[in-house]
């Protein structure tokens, strides 16, 4: 079923092949490590979860785990971003600041 939640077209094939292959007799967890969804010591969980049939807790684990790779590697990213866009606000303030003051200086050196 997660089949059809999938965009992308090379994840979409190799679910399609762990698929055929739970068809033809072989482990969820074996076709899944063989087809690089999931490699160390996440392919190793899944084949012990398979093996003790505690899969849908071990499955469940492992998306904690990449729940929480994704939000640290968002946060390194927003926390690199963060300097730059102060750096760019700055100088577009700066840059506005000096068209309004130099005519101003000027009309005012004038008096």
């Amino acid at each position: 079923m997660a089949i059809d939640l999938i965009s992308e077209k090379e994840f979409r094939d190799k679910i399609a092949a762990v698929r055929k292959d739970m068809d033809e007799g072989i482990s969820m967890a074996q076709s899944l490590k063989d087809h690089g969804i999931f490699s160390g010591m996440y392919a190793r969980m899944v084949i012990l979860g398979e093996k003790s049939g505690s899969l849908d807790q071990v499955l469940g684990e492992i998306s904690g785990f990449y729940r929480q790779q994704a939000q640290e590697r968002l946060s390194r990213f927003i926390s690199s971003i963060e300097p730059i866009l102060i750096i760019l606000l700055s100088l577009l303030t700066g840059a506005i600041l000096l068209s309004v003051m130099l005519p101003l200086l000027g009309v005012i050196s004038f008096l």
